[in-house]
């Protein structure tokens, strides 16, 4: 199975020779490795060993899951976490950032309508309707992905709200653009008629 990320090119699967977890990786550095791991506390396993030590640190847990990670005198913080994703899930993550930060007080902020759900119709037969029209292709950089990784494309709402799912306010975006248009773009900026630029093939 091969998956494709923005700007990164061909992925595959890989299993870690620690943990054995599955992870995508480049073909490139497939075949570099004889072993691929999906953590740097993995690989510290796999290269010492559990119970040798690896210049100066120690193996501390995880604040949230317990997994080991190996953290030297350069890395100690704090708290420790094996990931983003165990990081994020502490609730004590949202209560050390600035509070300036937070809510209305952030620059983004634009009434919570993040936390607001969708409007009934918002139907995934609508949005596979869109995807169709829009040729499965991302209407700013030209996008296509293959059919396993179709996900990689998501319908977006011209106005940015979450009620109005007429056809022609929903368009067609990759993952990046998605995100590169909420953070640095503005609402009706663009629509899905806009012609886009095809960028060059993934191989």
């Amino acid at each position: 199975m091969q998956l494709a990320h923005w700007g990164s090119g061909e992925r595959r699967v890989a299993e870690c020779a620690t943990c054995g977890k599955e992870f995508t990786r480049k073909p490139s550095q497939l075949e570099k490795y004889e072993s691929n791991y999906c953590s740097r506390a993995c690989r510290a396993v796999g290269i010492v060993g559990p119970n040798l030590k690896l210049r100066q640190g120690q193996w501390l847990p995880c604040k949230m899951c317990d997994k080991p990670v190996w953290r030297t005198s350069a890395t100690l913080q704090r708290y420790t976490y094996c990931s983003r994703q165990c990081a994020n899930k502490d609730p004590d993550m949202r209560a050390r950032e600035k509070p300036n930060m937070q809510g209305p007080k952030h620059f983004r902020w634009r009434g919570g309508i993040s936390f607001l759900p969708y409007a009934p119709g918002w139907t995934p037969r609508l949005r596979e309707s869109i995807r169709e029209r829009d040729g499965n292709t991302c209407r700013i950089c030209g996008f296509a992905p293959e059919p396993e990784v179709a996900g990689e494309l998501v319908i977006h709402h011209i106005d940015w709200g979450k009620t109005n799912h007429d056809p022609s306010n929903l368009m067609t975006l990759c993952r990046g653009c998605h995100a590169r248009l909420h953070h640095h773009g503005k609402p009706g900026a663009i629509s899905f008629q806009t012609p886009y630029q095809s960028r060059p093939a993934r191989s």
